[in-house]
């Protein structure tokens, strides 16, 4: 780099951003235009300066007034304004400070953002589905917002009633979930049982239906006593007190 200590005076060379303990510039070596900076001439200064004047003058931006108006509108609104245009000036700072410590997190939710706007763009028309069915949902709550703000004046009163019986009966209502978790452990340890009475329950609900004679108004049934008997001769005992006697297995009703 050029350096110009001030505007009126000699120049030197100072190389920056040295590699310390790294390598070193050969001799001979050429250090190339595009890593070089020179200081701007104070002439340059002066020109870009009068530029910017002409621009914003009589015969450029403000040629109607617009500078001018823009100025008396920005004068009048920061009158009287200017410890919170300070103290804005001094959140913005602090902000861009902590976004600047968080720049990977920053980026890092950039680049999520990105990815999730990406998936929005490629689900459009779910997107747009379910946008119209919102419409619609608020579309019925405000034709029947006056329902709605009693059902939930209704549901508030409900829950402070539910509120007082809750705590004037908390012991009892204590006593009976300890039961029901009790009766619930059993339905767990019997749940085979339980998936088959369920499975049995419907055809035998068909047969006791199927069984009942409207006319007499009874239940009406079958059985075959022979399969109480004893089926030959060391058999187990019947499992009910028929009585047996000689000549009578295989016959009889």
């Amino acid at each position: 780099m050029v350096i110009a200590p001030s505007v009126v005076s000699d120049r030197y060379v100072q190389l920056v951003d040295l590699a310390r303990g790294g390598p070193q510039i050969a001799d001979g070596a050429v250090i190339p235009e595009s890593r070089t900076a020179t200081p701007i001439e104070l002439d340059e200064l002066y020109a870009s300066l009068d530029t910017l004047v002409s621009a914003l003058g009589p015969n450029g931006a403000n040629s109607k007034g617009a500078l001018s108006e823009l100025l008396d509108t920005g004068a009048a609104n920061l009158r009287g304004n200017g410890a919170a245009f300070n103290e804005s000036v001094r959140n913005f700072a602090e902000a861009a400070r902590t976004l600047s410590g968080s720049a990977d997190d920053l980026f890092a939710t950039v680049d999520e953002l990105q990815k999730f706007t990406t998936m929005l763009a490629g689900n459009d028309r779910q997107v747009l589905s379910v946008n119209t069915q919102l419409d619609q949902v608020w579309r019925t709550l405000a034709a029947d917002r006056d329902e709605l703000s009693t059902a939930l004046s209704t549901l508030g009163t409900a829950l402070a009633d539910i509120q007082g019986f809750i705590k004037d009966n908390r012991a009892a209502i204590k006593s009976n979930v300890d039961k029901l978790a009790r009766t619930t452990q059993l339905l767990v340890d019997n749940r085979a049982s339980v998936a088959e009475a369920l499975d049995v329950a419907p055809l035998a609900v068909t047969n006791v239906v199927q069984a009942f004679d409207p006319e007499s108004q009874t239940l009406q049934g079958r059985t075959n006593l022979l399969e109480y008997f004893a089926s030959g001769q060391g058999a187990d005992l019947p499992p009910l007190p028929v009585p047996l006697s000689s000549g009578t297995v295989g016959g009889g009703r």
